[in-house]
């Protein structure tokens, strides 16, 4: 199995772009086949590698209102929806009739969350999770978490589980083993290991995380190492905006999961600049895709070449 391919969308491969090519355009307009949505900013822990630290903690989405952005997006094609944050959408009081609601509308759910709030949930909510990936960091109490996360995984085993670590600047690789190995244990799909993205010269390089791993004789088969220090500027036609939009706590709508450290002077909140609006049908009945020349920053160069190439005009398309 291709791992990156399979769990991440960040200077991969678009290997799913082209196997969804037929889907992704109606009458030539490219649709949201996956959404993301943070339903709350709110959050129980307060992490100093925050992409959102400046973000209105009190600001959620309602739940007439997160229901209605779906069913719209549901209306133009949407196939699947990650749940994240924002802060952590556990903590949103109507988690459970959202995931439900949107059961009902056959989309495909995907949860991303800090993991210390699992035990709350129902059985049948957990069920309907096609993944999950838990967060865990140098800062998080690691066996707390993996206790948390194990009775969750007994409880929902057909679930896909992941967990996605942030080494900061006090990498500690004592927690990062015991992530690794809990998630061999565990047998979870495979473990994220991801830079600091607020301070990416200030980890170590990921080369010797992976190369200390070896070294202590844990099985990183299933490991993603992604550095994130290579990048690119944003492109000004960021066709991802309308595939893989961001609907944020404000109910606003938002081109990618980076906008909050994608500029120069990190806004580390969901920028006003960077704001599509909040006319659904509007943005992509008439492409509205989003301006990215501003983007310092951008992780997803291979996804907008790879679906210009894919809507684009050629002659001679039966001559391969």
């Amino acid at each position: 199995m291709n791992l990156s391919a399979s769990f991440s969308s960040a200077s991969v491969m678009p290997v799913k772009l082209l196997r969804k090519a037929r889907e992704l355009s109606f009458n030539g307009k490219l649709r949201p086949l996956h959404a993301q949505i943070s339903l709350t900013n709110k959050c129980n822990l307060s992490c100093e590698f925050c992409s959102c630290s400046n973000r209105d903690n009190n600001q959620e989405l309602d739940y007439a209102q997160a229901v209605d952005v779906m069913a719209e997006l549901s209306s133009l094609g949407c196939q699947a929806v990650t749940i994240t944050g924002g802060g952590d959408p556990l903590m949103h009081p109507k988690f459970e009739a959202f995931s439900h609601a949107v059961d009902h509308m056959e989309i495909s759910q995907g949860l991303v969350t800090n993991g210390f709030l699992l035990g709350g949930l129902s059985d049948e909510c957990l069920r309907r999770m096609v993944w999950c990936r838990v967060s865990a960091s140098d800062d998080r109490d690691t066996g707390k978490l993996i206790g948390e996360v194990v009775g969750a995984v007994h409880r929902a085993p057909a679930v896909d589980w992941a967990f996605s670590y942030v080494v900061t600047k006090d990498f500690n690789p004592d927690k990062l083993e015991q992530i690794i190995r809990a998630s061999v244990d565990m047998r979870m799909t495979h473990v994220r290991v991801v830079s600091d993205l607020i301070d990416l010269q200030g980890v170590p390089d990921m080369w010797d995380i992976q190369q200390y791993m070896v070294e202590a004789g844990v099985d990183i088969s299933k490991v993603i190492f992604q550095g994130r220090r290579r990048f690119t500027r944003g492109s000004s036609r960021c066709l991802i905006s309308l595939v893989k939009p961001v609907v944020a706590a404000d109910g606003q709508i938002y081109p990618c999961c980076g906008v909050q450290y994608a500029r120069e002077d990190m806004g580390l909140d969901f920028d006003a600049k960077m704001c599509m609006g909040s006319n659904i049908q509007d943005i992509w009945n008439n492409q509205l895709s989003f301006d990215g020349s501003e983007c310092s920053r951008c992780y997803y160069s291979q996804y907008n070449d790879t679906l210009a190439k894919l809507i684009d005009p050629l002659e001679h398309e039966e001559f391969v």
